[in-house]
Parts: structure tokens; sequence; C-alpha cells
């Protein structure tokens, strides 16, 4: 059977990362679009049957099937979702999932999957082998539904055949009749699954009962109906996924042997041709009988109590005078007005109206005049008000949060949670801590919006909070996103508000191009009770003075679309506008909270390297946790006492609104609401601009005396300069005195820009004006810009002012450019380093080429030298060329190297990069200079030739290391306090010391054995070149391209010889050949007395191991030597060894074990000794849980292993199971997961597991406290306090992993910083948790103690007093790395 979920795990027991091992089976799926794959998983699918079954996205006409791409030709059909398919016997077809809703059928109905029609070549689908009939098969099922044909190859093995019927009519097969393939059930044991709708639906009752008989026509017995207990129409996939993942495969198996040989229990009876629809209006006898003969009054009276009784505050509720009603559309409640025809229904579920006559007694409806007055203000006005829908819990007025659906009296909200957030939990008194994580999880889904200050993000907390407390507040401010230009995720942005508040992205609407139609736009959101409106294409500047008058209304009144009535509303709109260097004028401008984005880059659609690539999903599948950390925030203000912020904010109208979301912000540490938020208004403010310039030239012209508004008409129309004219004024024809004065008056006693235009009194029945200047007269300043300088200046990184002398040079950024990289390590000649780029103290960089008399003085000065990689790289440059002391300056806590920061910032998140460009991208900076798309280094690389040929005053090349340089140093100020705050002060210079480390071995290189290397490959050439001519003249393969037994025609080959002795050829789960190694030792075993079929068996496995990783060693040579790149780029900081990967050779298997045998020591007087850490991982578990009986299995000569088995199974010769068992222990597998891995039964797997739980209750208390830090966090703390990044929703067993290896990974490398610098200079390899030195032949014993005792000496982080100690083994010493065993 597939596994699904098991991690992979190393041989040599130590090792659970799938990043240089073998990828774990629930790997990435990269062809396929995230929300399709979460579609996939949320049907039961693995990862496992998605690959092999060729599912894939098609984003583009081109990659539809050809058949089928008209789709592409009708409108938001794309993406669509592609199943290739085998229709049994005849070849490949398709079927293909355009988007929902993108295309109907002639009634209008929505089409869900797509198929070729049968036509010439084309294939239409009705009998689709999925996992084919083989020897092994013991049984067939023939499952209805595409997905749930996949489910069911995903939850049973390889003796069940899957076969698929798209649906419970198409194994019919039109004109033709049915496929002929169905001969290929005969004598078979077959399961027939229909979806649950065969016990309710008589259609499908009848076709599942004929696919049975002719399924029994053609031979195979017996044939009986598989039962899921699912309601609906749901599917065998929509079961199995309310199923936990451990128990899948047993409860299919369950309901397989529960089958009958019926498709129900009893057959449905036949829909009538008027079936009545079962809701909640179905009839019935409780209701009242009111009689049509009664006086129309008492009908009305009584009909109307009836209603009320039913429905009031339920599902009707009144909006001013107007009855409306709670619908449901798609599953959520909406708010529709009570028009006649839903009158009818509401009257209908209350009530039977009842008409006598000598003959017979009748229902019938009431008549238009009765609904119209029944539902009349006289009646309605008793309704309970309705003012708004919220999809989100209830906040009110005093903190209370309300987590039910349904009417909530106080406020008038209509509260409407979905499934998702059924019990949704806040803290009653949230702790510290609560606050902490809430704050935690709400700033990482903020993490990669490139804000222009820190502020821009609290008011985007702000903006996020807003709707949650809206219902408890009067009026909010209108959010207003703003980005200097396109792509910067303005609507990404907004969205994540939405999907928190709402549960869906924000409707867009496009701003109104007039005051009527922007009124329509307020009235139907507010008509419709909607909780938001988002403006979108605002680039062009808001001024509406109906928007305006909305933002400090608490009602609104309005005419009903449609009706000559107006009705008054209570206001709980939330507005968010957004666009591109957005200007909101006039009285708008002061109504607005300001957010502001600035990728600073030119091109942000390019951007990659994200913490959530796909962030609105990630926010879909996460929103009940961060609704709850929102409404956690909240909370905590409300039981600290509703605290106002410290510093009164210019809100005016919103002083509510900031009380709440202010005070709530300020009380969990978000102080810098207000911060330069005058100053973005303003100079977001055109109309406020024009008036400042215009004041400030009225001053310059009128001084301080008193003039007319005709007097400055006079002015303008005689200067021959530039004059300002104030708002509203185009062009000098407009400035009229009459027009002038009125703008005069209007900004009469205002401040703006630095002054204040004042009534100086009338004279001869004409109004004086004159102009106050803030610097002559001491006056409120305003809130504009002065004439001096009518814009702030845009917010930039921190920086240092320039050294006052010579001396002073407290951070020094700089950076290289030098020839090609693989040339560092073997050069010797220092024109390798050909330019560099400093920046003292954060002035503006410059160049020089001067690196001996310039650039070294300032390092060696500086207080602390900052770079992006440059301590593996420039620091290590220098040190090789010119001598530079860089263990000193590392040492000595003076370098920050800016991608070491990054990673532990990051906590070595596997989605993120972490070379420059990525980070300046991450961080909101600009990044490399680029032309093309392509960095400028690399064009101009092209273009001379080479690194080492471009001219070095070449002006593109300077000013590509000047950005480098402005880059890092704005990456730098944020990375700093970032980094201090995620792993501390000291941790950050251990880390630098480890780096420096591994800079001291790469620089060493390590030696080959080149003949060796030549004689590796030879032997693999001689190996495939031999089997390959067999299999050409043995099985008739065609001797054709490189690898012909991966070929087609190659493996048909393979699967005809088979064929000749009886022997079937091993298939895929897609039913494609295998040719495996795997494959072909199952087939030698299962046809070992067949002497032709065991050695076409053995000699594919010795051809498929042939491979020697010789290859890759001999790419890499430098002489007889190698130099690969170490890097801690694995998820947890382990250790990853490249250019040649050496992480290869870390299996224990006895093939490569031999090929170590290419790696020498540096020299015939040397010899190579090895060290390994012993079972460290389980020993970081056990030290971090305090479990003192899981401790006791590590202590001093004892084997853990066989311990294990005495305490869980009472019986030491367990101790493989138990070997097994421990890594459940340490990484938390469920049941199936432990079972896949141990190859023994689910029942069995979950008895074993309890006993472990049971035996070590610490140790599994321990990995539950992981799994919820790291379901908050996104990460976990090692025992040394580094971060390492978990995926939130693969948190059961990664958050142990991550704890477990990178607490490991931080003592393997505390223990290499023990090692004395003499025998440090030694190392020569590192690979998971071994490393290899070459020493003197004649002290290889006293060094490999001395090695043994760095390790050993190593404390292990523990909880409870526990003390574990560190082991390793030592082997060697050898002549060669294969002798160190």
């Amino acid at each position: 059977m597939q596994k699904r979920n098991a991690p992979a795990i190393h041989e040599d027991d130590q090792t659970f990362e799938a990043n240089d091992t073998a990828m774990a089976s629930d790997g990435q799926v990269s062809n396929i679009d995230p929300d399709h794959l979460a579609e996939l998983h949320a049907s039961a699918i693995s990862d496992d049957v998605i690959r092999a079954s060729g599912i894939y996205t098609a984003y583009t006409r081109d990659e539809l099937p050809e058949p089928l791409r008209w789709i592409a030709d009708r409108d938001d059909t794309l993406p669509a979702l592609v199943f290739p398919m085998e229709e049994a016997g005849c070849g490949v077809t398709w079927q293909v999932k355009p988007q929902p809703g993108s295309l109907v059928d002639e009634k209008g109905r929505p089409r869900k999957y797509i198929c070729p029609k049968k036509d010439g070549s084309n294939i239409s689908p009705s009998f689709i082998e999925r996992r084919p009939i083989t020897s092994a098969t013991r049984r067939v099922l023939v499952v209805e539904g595409t997905k749930q044909a996949l489910a069911a190859m995903t939850w049973t093995g390889d003796e069940t055949a899957v076969y698929c019927i798209p649906g419970i009519q198409t194994w019919m097969g039109g004109e033709d009749g049915p496929n002929p393939a169905f001969s290929r059930l005969k004598e078979k044991s077959v399961y027939i699954i229909p979806d649950a709708d065969a016990g309710s639906n008589r259609a499908v009752y009848d076709g599942a009962q004929a696919l049975g008989e002719h399924c029994k026509a053609w031979g195979a017995s017996p044939v009986r109906f598989v039962r899921m207990p699912g309601h609906g129409s749901q599917g065998l996939d929509d079961v199995l996924a309310t199923v936990d993942d451990d128990e899948r495969s047993e409860m299919l198996e369950l309901w397989i042997r529960q089958a009958q040989g019926k498709p129900a229990s009893k057959m449905p009876k036949r829909a009538g041709k008027k079936q009545r629809s079962n809701t909640d209006e179905t009839r019935n006898d409780s209701r009242p009988k009111l009689y049509a003969d009664l006086p129309p009054e008492t009908l009305w009276d009584r009909a109307w109590e009836a209603i009320e009784s039913k429905h009031a505050g339920v599902t009707l509720f009144r909006q001013d005078s107007r009855p409306v009603m709670i619908s449901r559309r798609d599953g959520q409640a909406v708010l529709v007005p009570v028009d006649r025809a839903t009158g009818r229904r509401l009257a209908a579920a209350a009530f039977d109206l009842v008409r006598e006559t000598n003959d017979s007694t009748t229902v019938v409806a009431p008549m238009d005049k009765d609904i119209d007055v029944i539902f009349s203000p006289v009646y309605t006005d008793s309704l309970p008000p309705l003012h708004s829908v919220t999809r989100s819990p209830l906040v009110t007025e005093t903190g209370e949060i309300i987590t039910r659906s349904g009417y909530h009296k106080g406020t008038g909200v209509y509260v409407d949670l979905d499934d998702s957030l059924t019990g949704i939990s806040v803290p009653d008194k949230p702790s510290a801590q609560d606050v902490e994580n809430a704050k935690v999880l709400l700033e990482d889904v903020l993490y990669d919006f490139p804000w222009v200050t820190p502020a821009d993000r609290t008011r985007a907390l702000g903006a996020l909070l807003t709707p949650l407390a809206r219902p408890m507040l009067t009026t909010a401010p209108m959010h207003v996103i703003s980005a200097v230009r396109r792509s910067s995720g303005k609507g990404l942005l907004t969205d994540v508000f939405h999907l928190i508040a709402t549960g869906e992205t924000a409707a867009v609407q496009d701003l109104p191009g007039t005051e009527t139609e922007m009124r329509k736009v307020i009235a139907s959101k507010l008509f419709a009770g909607a909780a938001t409106l988002f403006l979108d294409e605002c680039s062009s500047g808001v001024d509406s003075k109906a928007l305006s008058a909305l933002l400090t209304a608490e009602s609104y009144t309005d005419r009903i679309l449609g009706e000559s009535r107006m009705i008054s509303v209570q206001n709980n709109l939330c507005v968010y506008a957004a666009g591109n260097n957005l200007a909101v004028d006039g009285d708008l401008a002061r109504r607005v909270v300001p957010i502001l984005l600035d990728p600073k880059c030119s091109r942000p659609e390019s951007r990659s390297g994200f913490r959530h690539p796909h962030l609105r999903r990630y926010v879909r599948e996460h929103r009940r946790e961060l609704l709850a950390a929102a409404l956690t925030l909240i909370r905590a203000w409300a039981v600290a006492g509703r605290p106002s912020p410290r510093v009164a904010g210019p809100f005016g109208s919103f002083e509510g609104w900031y009380h709440v979301v202010g005070g709530t912000l300020e009380h969990v540490g978000y102080a810098d609401l207000t911060t330069d938020l005058e100053e973005i208004r303003a100079r977001y403010n055109a109309s406020e601009q024009e008036n400042a310039e215009h004041l400030a030239w009225l001053y310059a012209v009128m001084g301080d005396g008193d003039f007319r508004a005709f007097d400055a008409e006079c002015r303008i129309t005689d200067s021959s300069d530039y004059v300002p004219l104030p708002e509203g004024l185009v062009s000098l024809d407009e400035a009229s005195a009459r027009r002038l004065g009125r703008v005069y008056s209007r900004l009469q006693g205002a401040w703006i820009g630095g002054y204040c235009l004042e009534s100086a009194g009338v004279k001869h029945h004409t109004k004086l004006f004159h102009v106050v200047c803030e610097d002559d007269q001491g006056g409120d300043p305003g809130s504009g810009p002065g004439p001096d300088n009518s814009v702030p200046p845009e917010p930039s990184s921190p920086a240092t002012p320039e050294p006052s002398d010579a001396d002073s040079v407290d951070t020094l950024v700089f950076d290289l450019e030098t020839g090609s990289a693989k040339e560092l390590l073997v050069t010797d000649d220092p024109g390798f380093i050909r330019l560099a780029a400093y920046s003292i103290n954060g002035a503006e960089p410059v160049a020089t080429t001067d690196i001996a008399g310039e650039l070294l003085p300032l390092i060696e000065r500086a207080g602390v030298v900052v770079g992006h990689n440059i301590i593996q790289y420039d620091l290590a440059a220098l040190q090789r060329l010119y001598g530079l002391n860089a263990e000193a300056l590392v040492k000595s806590d003076r370098v920050h190297d800016t991608i070491v920061m990054a990673r532990l910032a990051a906590g070595g998140a596997k989605n993120l990069k972490y070379d420059l460009n990525a980070v300046a991208s991450r961080y909101g900076v600009g990044g490399k200079l680029l032309k093309d798309g392509k960095t400028v280094l690399d064009v101009l690389a092209e273009q001379f030739g080479g690194l080492d040929k471009i001219p070095t005053d070449h002006p593109d090349y300077v000013k590509y290391a000047l950005q480098d340089v402005r880059a890092n140093t704005a990456i730098y100020n944020k990375l700093l306090p970032e980094t201090i705050d995620a792993v501390g002060k000291e941790y950050l210079q251990r880390e630098h010391e480890k780096t420096y480390a591994l800079s001291v071995v790469e620089a060493k290189g390590i030696r080959v054995d080149t003949d060796k290397v030549e004689a590796f490959l030879a032997e693999e050439e001689q190996t495939k070149s031999t089997i390959r001519q067999w299999l050409v003249d043995t099985v008739s393969m065609p001797d054709e391209g490189t690898s012909p037994w991966a070929s087609a025609a190659g493996k048909q080959a393979i699967a005809d010889y088979l064929s000749r002795f009886g022997a079937e050829v091993p298939r895929t789960e897609k039913g494609g050949i295998s040719i495996s190694g795997e494959a072909m030792q199952g087939l030698a075993e299962q046809h070992a007395g067949t002497p032709e079929v065991v050695e076409l068996a053995t000699r594919m496995q010795t051809l498929l191991q042939s491979s020697t990783p010789a290859a890759t060693v001999k790419k890499y040579l430098h002489g007889d030597r190698v130099y690969p790149s170490i890097k801690p780029s694995q998820n947890t900081g382990r250790l990853s060894t490249k250019k040649p990967r050496l992480n290869t050779f870390g299996s224990r298997s006895k093939r490569l074990i031999r090929q170590r045998e290419m790696i020498l020591p540096d020299s015939a007087d040397e010899v190579l000794i090895s060290v390994d850490l012993s079972q460290i991982d389980a020993r970081c578990m056990a030290a971090g849980s305090g479990d003192a009986n899981y401790a006791e299995l590590f202590a001093p000569g004892r084997d853990a292993h066989a311990e294990m088995a005495v305490r869980v199974f009472g019986d030491a010769s367990r101790r493989s199971e138990a070997k097994a068992l421990g890594h459940a222990a340490n990484y938390g597998m469920g049941p199936k997961s432990f079972a896949d891995h141990a190859d023994i039964s689910v029942v069995e797997a979950r008895s074993q597991l309890d006993l472990l739980h049971r035996e070590f209750p610490k140790l599994e208390s321990f990995k539950e406290r992981l799994r919820k830090s790291a379901k908050t966090r996104g990460w976990v703390s090692t025992g040394f306090g580094r971060r390492v990044a978990v995926v939130r929703d693969r948190t059961y067993t990664r958050a142990p992993a991550a704890y477990g290896q990178g607490t490991a990974r931080d003592v393997f490398l505390e223990g290499v910083l023990n090692l004395p610098e003499e025998v440090l200079e030694m190392v020569r390899i590192f690979v998971h948790d071994e490393i290899v030195l070459s020493v003197p032949r004649e002290r290889a014993e006293e060094i490999k103690q001395c090695v043994l005792e760095a390790f050993e000496s190593v404390q292990l982080p523990a909880a409870d007093g526990m003390s574990i100690p560190v082991l390793a083994d030592a082997a060697g010493p050898g002549e060669n790395w294969s002798e160190c065993k």
C-alpha cells in the first residue's frame, strides 16, 4: 500500500529530513494550482495518487487537451483542473473541470465536468481503468465519480483494482453501447460504489442496479453494492474526507465488507413531475388554519399574528418601516426585502388559508391585496430592527463576544457563522501569552506586505479590527490603501481584511463617476445589510460629498431603488478604498486612515520568496485562528477596562473608533497608529496642497495687509508668473472676484500649510481678508505642507549621520564584485576581487578598486562589518587573498551577515529564498539592479565574456555594486531588530561563529582519488553497456537512446518478454509499466521458480544501481580536490553539502559505502577518521520533554532500542520493532503513518502507540505543546532558542521533528565550536550528524578522542533538571572514507 504520509527515514536512525534524502510522500505537487490541490486533498486524495494519475492545472488554452481547447474560448473558465484517464481497452481521454459556474448547458444549469465527444479519434469516458486488474487482484471496485475513484485508489492497496464510471448512467456508452472491456470482470469479485443518493434518488438506484446486472452478464461474481453512511448526493470522497486520516483505510474496508446485494435497503419512489422540495415550509397539521371568508380586518390581524409568531426575530425583521427577511444564498445569510412573492411564502409557512364550499375544502394562497396590507408598516413596525449581517463573531459595546449564529437583539445585527467557526473560542480573560500568540499570528499574515513604515502595518491591523468592532461604533473612518505602483498588494491586503472578517474576498466596486452613482452604491450596500464597501481603481482621486457624509453619519437615508419612498438605516458600513498614489480631497481627507505600500522595485509582480506565496488560500484555511486572534486583542482591551490611547488622535468624528481600535492596538503594544498621520493626509490631499500653495502666494503678494477678493483677482490678472490657484479653480479665467470670495470664505479660519486666511471685517459692503503666517504670528501650524516644503519627505530606511572624522566607522556595509565564484577557494590572484562598494554609517555608498589601501583599513576600524553572505564569501576572499583576520572579526562580535540573520529571523523556512534580491523583496526594499529581466551583472558578463572581463570603471558595473550596498543597508536596518527579537544577541553571535567554522572547512577542500573516480565511471559504463546489449539481444529491446530501458518501447519490450514466461510486468499506480528496483525485486520473488524472469529482474536491479556519484565529483574537480559548498539550508538548519553533493554518501548502503573509496586524506602521511553522534535526535527529545522514563533509555552503556522493547513490549528480543517505535516517539506519527513505516496493521500500530504514550506521558505532552506552539506561531524554538519554521497544517509530525532535529543540529555545531582551532582545520566533511577529518597518521587516536570529548561535552538543553549525555561513535583510521566504519 502507498505510504501516503510516512516521513522519509534514514537508515542510520538519525535523519527525518526529506531534503537531502528521499522526498516524503506528502511533498509538493508542482504542476497543479494550490486551490486545485486543496480541493483534491479535501476529497481525501493523496499526493501520490495525484502524481500517479497525471492530474494537472491548465492555465492556458494550449495546456488543455486538444479536443477540449474550446473551453478556453469561453469567459472565466481557466485555470481548469485536468484529469487524464485511460478508457479501458481504448486509449487516453480526459475530463476537465473548468472554473465553477463558467459553463452552463442549454437549460442554464452549470456544467461541472467536460469530456470529449465520441467522434473520430476522440474517446468519451465511460469505463475508466484507474488501477488495472493484475494477477494480484482479489477484488474490483467500480466507483461512481472521478474524484471518488481517486479517493478509492488512495485508501486501498494493490490487491484492489479500481475502475471509474464518471456518472451513474455513462457506463452505458451511448449509441455504441457499453465498453467491451467489462469482460475483464469475469470471475472477479466486484463492488459497485454509487453516490449516497442511491437510497433517495430512483434514477441513481436504477443506474447502479443496471450496472450490477451488466457486470454479472460479463461473468463477475459476486457483484455487491457498497452503501456509504453519507447523505444527499455525497460521494465516496466526501464521506472519506469526514473520517480521520488514520482510519480511512480501515473504514473503507469495513464498508466493503458490509456490501449488500442491492444499491439501497429500499428502492426509492419515482419522483413526480412536480416533486415538492424538502424545506422548512413543508406543510404540517400543526399550522393554524384561517378561513378565507373572515372579515378582512380579522383575517389580516390573525394572519399577522401567525407570521409574527413563526418568523419574527428568526427570519423576519424590519429596516426602518420596510420588512426584510434573512434568506440563504450559496449557504450564506443574505438580507432581502419582502415583496409579494416573498410575503406569500412567509404566509404559507405560517398558516393555511382555507376556502370552504359545499363540496370541498381547499387551501388557497392569500390575495395580493391581503399580502400588501399584512406586510405594511401598520403591522411590520412591531418587528425587531435589523441593521446588518456579520459573518464573524459579534463584539458588543461591553466587549462581550457572541459566537452563536442568529439575531442579536442588543445590536440589531444578524450573526451568520459558517461551519468552520462552530465552537470558535476566545479567552474570556486573555493572558499576556494569549495576546502575544495572537499578535504573532496576525503579524505573520501581514508579513509579506511592503509597508512604507511600521506605522502602516499598525494601521493595517486597525483596518482588520474595524469590521469586528463596527457594531459597537457609531462611525468609522475610511481606510485608504495607497501604493506607488501596480501589483504592490493593495487588492490582496483588502482581501485579507475581508477574508478574516467575512470568509469571502472583497466584492470590488469601481469608483463611481458621479455623486448620484455614489449614493446608489452606498444605499445598495446599506440596504442589503452589507458589512463592507471596497472602492477600487481610485488612482484618479476620491472627492465625494456623499461618501464624506456617510463616514460621519450614524444613519443613512435614501430612496429605495425603484420606489418613491425613503427609508433610514443605521450605518454599520466599513469603507475601504485602494489606488496608486491615491489622492483624497476636500473634507474627505480628514476622514481617512491611510495605509501606504511601496515594494521599492520596478516590477513588483516579479517579487518572490514570500512567507505565504498563496496568501488568500492561507487565510481561508486559517480563518478560524486568525479571527480568534483578532478577537483576542479586542477582548484583552475590554477586560483591561477599555483604556483610551494615551496620545490624542486627529480623528474628529471618529473618537469612538479611535477609543476602541486605537485603544486596543496601544493596549497590546502598537502605539504608532497616529505616527505621521497628519503629514500623510496632507501629502495625499491634492486640494489642500493647492490651497496651501495659494495661501503662500497670497501671503507673498499681499503681505500681512487686508485685501478684497477683487484685489486678488487683479494680482492674478496682472501677474506674468505662475500663480497657484485654490481648490476648485482650474484656469485663470475662472479666478473672478466672485468665485475667489466664495473660496476664501470657505477657507476662512483654517490653518493650511502654515498659513491661515482670516476675516478682516467688511468695508463698503465688501468682505476683507488677510493672511497670517505661523512663523510671524506663532499660530497653529495646522496639518498641511508649507510653502517651502509642500510635500513632506518620503519615509526612508534609518540612517546614521556621516562620521565627523576619519576614525568614526561605527557600521560598515560592503560588498565585493569578483570573478567567477567557483574560483574563490582555488585562486591566489588578488585581482580576483575586482571592485568593492561600501557605505559608512548609512551614508550613500561609494565604490573603489583600492582593496588594500581603502577597504581593508575601514574593515579593521569598523565597529560592525555588515554584508550578505560575507562570512563564507567576501571575508573568506579577503582572508585568502589579502590576509584579513576574519576569525578575529567574527569572534569579537564585529560581523553581522544578513544571510545568517535572514535565516534566523525566518526560522529557515524552506519556501523562502535567502539571496540578497529575495530578502530585499521580502522586506520591501529595492533589490539588485536589473535590465531586461536579468541582473545588470549577468548582462555585463555576457557582453564582455565573463565576470573577470567587465571593465571596473564601467558605469553600470559601478551602479550595480552601489545598489547592492544600498539594498543591504536597508535590509540590515530591518533585519537587526527582528533577528535579535527572534533569537537574542548571544545566539546571533554564536551562529556567526558557527558559520565561520563552516567557511574554514570549505576553504580546505577534499582530496579525491581521481583514478578511483575514473574507475567507478568506467565500471558504471561497462555495467550499463553489458546489460544493455543483453537486453537488446535477449529481450528484443530497441537499441536507441541513452537509456532505452526507460523508453516506452523499452518498457513494452520487457512486458512482452515477461509474458512469454507467464509473468505480468509490474505496474505503477497509474497503470504504467514499472521498472523500479523495488518492482524488479518483487518480480524476482514472485517468480523465483522461473530463471528467465529472475535473470531479467536481477540484471535490471544491477543496471539501476550502477549509477555512481563519481560523475558529480568529477564535475567539480580542481586538480585532485573538490571544494563543496556547506550551507545550513535544510529547514531545521542541518547542513547541506553541495557542488558536489556529498550528502549522497550519507546512505549506509553497501554500494554507497564502497563509493566512499574515492575520498582520501590530504596526503600519504595522513589518514581519515570520522565521528558520528549517536541517536542525537531522540536524546534531544528526551531532554526537552523532561520525561524521566524516556531519559533512562539513554543512560551510558544502555541499548536504547532494547530498553524500549523491554519497557513497551516486555521483551528485549523485539528490538527491531522498538527501533521503529522510537521514530514514532520522536516525530509523533499517527497509527496509519506508523503502520506504513513499521509494516504492521493499523490496529497493531495503534496498540503500540498507546503503550508508548502510557509509558512516556511527559514525552507525549511535550510533543503536544510543540504542536500547539507551531500552530500558533508557525515555528518552534530549539532547545538553544533558534526558531525552526513549521508549516501550520503539518504540525503533527513536523513540530516534534523540528525540535528534535533542530536541537540536534545545534548540538552538532556546538560540538564543532568546541574543537581546538588546530583540529577544526583538519575537518573535511560534514554529512548528517557525521564529521570526517584528515589527521596525521600518528595522532589519529589522540585527535579522535579530542573530537569525541568536544561533542560529548555539549550540554543538552533539558527540562526539570534532566541530564542526558551526548554520545558519539568514532571510526577509523582509514586510508579512505570507506574504511571509516
